[in-house]
This record gives structure tokens, sequence and C-alpha cells, in this order.
């Protein structure tokens, strides 16, 4: 009996010590979540997609915390603006192109606003910046991979057809960002009166970046002051439009409505015209006062002003505004559990931590991560932890590697970029933890959930984790509350690790040494060697030459087949004398031996 008390007290006494050495932080009990659902609404001819948010009741609930309808809303330093512009006078805008009896109006138009976007950063240029359409549209609307090994798998939709389904900014930017895409349209061309000659491309062909160029960020804007000066910088900006031709001048080309809230098509802003006359609308059904946008259309050049159209500012049913940026596709890897688009999102009114959680391949720097926000002006601190152990409970059970802190003023997708890239080895744990906050006080966070519309999501234990306060310790696996992913992305470059190997030169080749990487193939550096000399072969058995009348032997050289010969004796030789001539020496010598013992 005494030494089971001693034994038990021991125990006590053990779990004492181990809780004193426990660094205390504050928990919370377990909360519920409210959800917000996210929905996709089209209007008129369906080629467009908007999205919308409402609560469990229906009602329609904005959560964008300042993203509002742009039209005469202007912010400070409109003086700093030219009048009129036209990205075109500086070669910035790809040729028009045609949708035809497609519904991807919308793929034309971030594709074009990519184009400009990778021409003005010299990444491209406009003879050679052309963009698959087709590869977008079909994987946007593909976006459920047959691949159980992607980490995407189980997310996403599979529309039967593909070219004829609307689409928005966001649906786009989450294709984009996961990787699949850009592709050369050389690759995917689009066959606009033909769509059936498009699309059953092969899941290989999802990840195809083949132009070299990838998503940086897509934002919304609801001001025209900074619509104006983005496409100055990146050459153009998509936005929304109820088209009808009955609101279109066809001599001008100018378009006019008054209709609000409704959408049925997307185009692309390449410039404007403050000055562009009240005159080119009908006369009775005339914006109040002068000014233009110039808007590039997917309808051919045939249409309109060479492809081209105007839309005034007072059209009320211009908005959704987006701008998309690019950079090059040089990343190694691209860690995202996320295949398409989020369908719901949460509202708190305190600062709110995400966090996910991937083990790295291969021996990797990690250079950057990405969110999503659906509010303005949201703040983020962005912690990464790696080497976590193997069997964590929490995305920041292990060494914080990096912290980094901003405002990411548009709502929309971002890449941000880490000040020092981390090294990563294979097989290693990290995460990515954000805290994101609002200065009102309330913070919406985009997520996954099963439940509302026909988009299914799928999520693995110990993938995403969610901190409903960030005041408090209280992680909990996203599942926890009926959530699938969270939406955050990692990207790492290759850490290279060089290898040199020689191939030799031959007498028609040069060899060389290259110094490349075991992993990427990255070549490091490439020495051209010298061209080096024959490697002939054997002498064969002489054979007599009729011709010459000499026994001759000849060898060649094993690379390019030059051979040298050379001759003995006028007599011929044959094998069958020359064996007889061998084995009657080798006679005469064993009869000597045996006369001589």
């Amino acid at each position: 009996m005494r030494k089971y008390l001693i034994n038990r007290f021991g125990v006590v006494m053990a779990l004492i010590l181990l809780f004193m050495h426990l660094p205390f932080v504050p928990t919370q009990a377990s909360e519920s979540v409210d959800f917000i659902f996210a929905e996709q609404y089209q209007d008129g001819q369906g080629v467009f997609s908007k999205r919308r948010y409402v609560d469990a009741n229906g009602n329609e609930v904005d959560l964008t915390g300042g993203y509002s309808h742009a039209i005469l809303s202007y912010s400070a330093h409109e003086e700093e603006l030219p009048s009129s512009y036209d990205s075109r006078d500086y070669g910035y805008v790809t040729s028009v192109k045609s949708q035809g009896n497609s519904a991807n109006c919308w793929a034309f138009s971030t594709i074009s606003a990519l184009e400009s976007d990778s021409i003005i950063k010299g990444i491209d240029s406009v003879e050679t910046a052309d963009y698959s359409e087709a590869h977008l549209a079909w994987f946007n609307g593909k976006s459920f991979t047959e691949n159980e090994e992607d980490p995407t798998y189980g997310d996403g939709y599979n529309y039967e057809s593909p070219f004829l389904e609307g689409g928005s900014w966001e649906i786009t930017a989450v294709t984009l960002s996961r990787g699949s895409g850009l592709a050369e349209e050389s690759e995917y061309p689009f066959y606009p009166y033909n769509l059936s000659a498009m699309g059953n491309y092969n899941e290989a062909d999802r990840y195809n970046t083949s132009a070299g160029v990838t998503i940086e960020s897509a934002q919304g804007f609801s001001d025209t002051t900074e619509i104006k000066h983005w496409i100055i910088d990146h050459g153009s900006i998509t936005a929304g439009i109820y088209y009808d031709d009955g609101f279109l001048n066809s001599e001008t080309y100018a378009h006019y409505t008054t209709a609000s809230g409704l959408m049925n098509h997307q185009i692309t802003i390449v410039g404007w015209d403050d000055n562009y006359s009240v005159d080119n609308f009908y006369s009775t059904n005339a914006p109040e006062g002068n000014g233009a946008w110039l808007c590039k259309n997917s309808w051919t050049e045939h249409w309109g002003n060479d492809g081209y159209f105007w839309v005034s500012y007072y059209d009320a049913s211009l908005d959704y505004f987006a701008g998309f940026t690019t950079r090059e596709a040089d990343y190694y890897k691209n860690y995202t559990y996320n295949g398409v688009v989020w369908n719901s999102a949460y509202s708190r009114k305190t600062a709110t931590q995400l966090a996910n959680v991937f083990t790295a391949s291969g021996n990797e720097l990690l250079s950057a991560i990405s969110t999503y926000t659906i509010m303005e002006n949201v703040n983020v601190k962005a912690t990464i932890y790696k080497n976590l152990r193997s069997n964590y409970y929490t995305p920041t059970e292990g060494t914080k590697a990096a912290t980094l802190e901003m405002t990411l003023e548009k709502q929309g997708y971002h890449t941000i970029y880490l000040d020092e890239e981390i090294a990563l080895n294979p097989g290693e744990i990290f995460s990515v933890v954000l805290e994101l906050s609002h200065d009102s006080g309330s913070i919406n966070i985009p997520v996954e959930y099963n439940g509302q519309t026909d988009m299914k999501y799928a999520c693995k234990d110990k993938q995403s984790f969610i901190n409903l306060n960030a005041a408090y310790e209280n992680w909990q696996d996203a599942q926890f509350y009926d959530m699938q992913n969270v939406y955050i992305q990692a990207f790492t470059k290759c850490n290279h690790q060089y290898e040199t190997s020689v191939s030799q030169s031959t007498c028609i080749s040069q060899g060389s040494e290259v110094t490349a990487c075991v992993q990427c193939g990255d070549v490091e550096s490439e020495i051209l060697l010298p061209i080096g000399e024959h490697r002939f072969s054997k002498w064969s058995h002489y054979i007599y030459d009729e011709e010459t009348g000499r026994n001759v032997s000849t060898r060649s050289c094993d690379f390019c087949g030059e051979v040298h010969s050379k001759s003995i004796g006028a007599n011929k030789i044959m094998l069958e004398d020359f064996l007889e001539m061998i084995f009657s020496r080798i006679e005469k010598a064993i009869r000597l031996w045996f006369m001589i013992t």
C-alpha cells in the first residue's frame, strides 16, 4: 500500500513540474460560428457572374467594408490625371479577339488585362503576349481534379460545358492562383464558332504555365480616380456591364443605360476621355454629362470601332471593376489546398487567426505567401513557423522564422513577398499563420464550407486551423467549425543542390562539363570541351585483296566511321594456311623435345 501511495505521489509531482515549465497562454471556450454564404448569380444572357453574400435567412449582407459602385466616386489627386488616356498608344494592349458563340467574355477580359500588365512589366511583349482563354475557361469550369494525389482533390465543380458558363474575377483568380495557367494560346487555341473542337484536355494540362506568367494579384476597385491610375500603371482593368443594342449608338458605338444592378457582359477598359461628348449617345437616351471609358470588347475587330466602344461615365450598369497583376511563373512549388473559389465567410468582432500547415517536398526556399480578402483595408500579421513536430496539434508548434505586418488596401487576391527567404528541408513541416483584423472592429473571412452551393470542398485533418479570437490561444482544426480549408498559399523556390557531370569529347562532337541542380535541373554553368580524338576498333584479320595482291587489315573509328588500313606481303595468306603453318611448327617442336629427352 505504501509503495502504491509513493507511486501516485510521484506521478502527481511529475505533472506539477511539467505544467510549471509550460508557458502560460490564456484560453477561451470553443465558440460557434455563424456563416454568411456567397452566391453566384447571373443577369441577362447569363454570361457574366457576380458574387453577393446572404445570411442564413437569405438576406443580402455587405461584407466588403466599403467596396461600392464606382461611378462618379472620386478620391484625391484627380488633378494629376490627364483628361484622356489610351493604353494602345503605348503598346500595352494586345489584339482584339473573338469569343464567338461562347459565354467566356470574362475569360477574354481577364486574359487581356493580364497580358497588358505583363507587357508593362517587361515579362512579355505586345507581339508575343497571347495567353489561352480556352485553357482558362476549361479548367475554370472543370475545377474538380481527377488526381487523388493533388492537395486540392475534392474541391470544385465539374460543369458539362465550361465554354457556355459565366464567370467572375474572383473565381478566375482562384483558378489562376492554384497554378492552372497561364498557358500559351498556340497550345490551346480558342475556336469561337466551333466550341466542340476545344476542351477535353488531359489532367496533365491543368497546371500548364507555358506562358511563363502567372497571377500576382486580383483586386476590386470602387473609385474612379484609382481606376484611372490603375489603367496608367497596369494597362487596363476589367468591368461588368449590362449591354443591350438598344442602349448603343451604332454610329459612334457609345453605350449608356440607366439600368443599375444588372450585368450580362464583361469588358476591358483601356482608357478614357473626360470630354467625350454627350452628343455621341442617343439623344433620347443621353447621359447627364460628358465623359466615357474606352472599352475593348471580345466580338472581333470587325465590331464597333475596330473592336472597341465607349461607355459613359454615367452608365448605371457599369460596375464590378477588377485589376490584375502578373509575375513570372518561377516558383518551384505552389502549396495550396484550395481548388475553387470560396462560397462562404464568417464574421468576427475581434482579430482572428487562420493557418495552413504544409510539408516541404524538397530543398526549398519559402519566398512568398498569398491570401484572399473580401474587405478593404484588412490588417494582416503573417508569421511563418518551421520545424513543426510530426504530431503537431496546433500550427504554432515550431520555430518562429519570420513575421510581417501590412495592410491590404483592396479586396481580392494578394501575393505577399517575404523580406528574406526561409530555407526548408525535405519533409520539413511548416506553417503560415495569419492574424486578420479591421479598424472598424469587425473582420470578415472567406472560407470553404459545404452545403449551400454546387461547389464541393474537401479537407484533411491538420491542414487548416482557425483561432476565432487572436487574444487567446484556442486553435481548432477548421473542420471543428464545419469548415474546410482556409485560403492561404505558400510559394517556394528551389534551394539548388548543384552537381557537376562530364561528357567526354569525341572526334565529331564537343564534350561538356555541366553543373546543374539535381532537384530542378537548373544549369549553373556549362563548359564546352575541345574536340576529341578518334577511337578506333581493333585491327581486323588480314584479308587478301585481289585487286592489290596484298593482305589487308582495317580498323574504323567508333564515332565518325573513318577507316584506316594496312597491308603486308605480296602472297595470298589464307587463314587455313596460317593455322596449318602454326600447327606444323608446334608439332616439330614437340618431336624435337622428345628426341632430346
